[in-house]
């Protein structure tokens, strides 16, 4: 079976979608502020909850990451900031 489609975690959050507002008897979805929410359904109820585990474990580690990334890319315009200052004085 091939892949339909990629979606970036970042940013989601997984969880079960509510009994009363399913379709599906192991739905879960994924959900991120400002986008539209995404549906899924599972084969059963152990495998949504490993699905949900898994996507919100890995979108955890990629929002460390990016945070690491752009704290790194801060600190670095930050010290040519100063360094640029400090042989503007010299």
């Amino acid at each position: 079976m091939d892949p339909l489609g990629v979606i970036c975690l970042q940013g989601y959050t997984a969880s079960c979608v509510p009994e009363t507002a399913q379709d599906e008897p192991f739905a879960f979805r994924l959900v991120k502020f400002g986008s539209e929410v995404k549906y899924f359904a599972a084969k059963d109820k152990d495998t949504v909850s490993q699905w949900i585990n898994c996507i919100n474990q890995l979108a955890n580690k990629l929002n460390q990451v990016l945070k690491s990334i752009l704290f790194f890319k801060f600190i670095t315009i930050l010290v040519k900031a100063l360094l640029i200052n400090l042989f503007s004085i010299l």
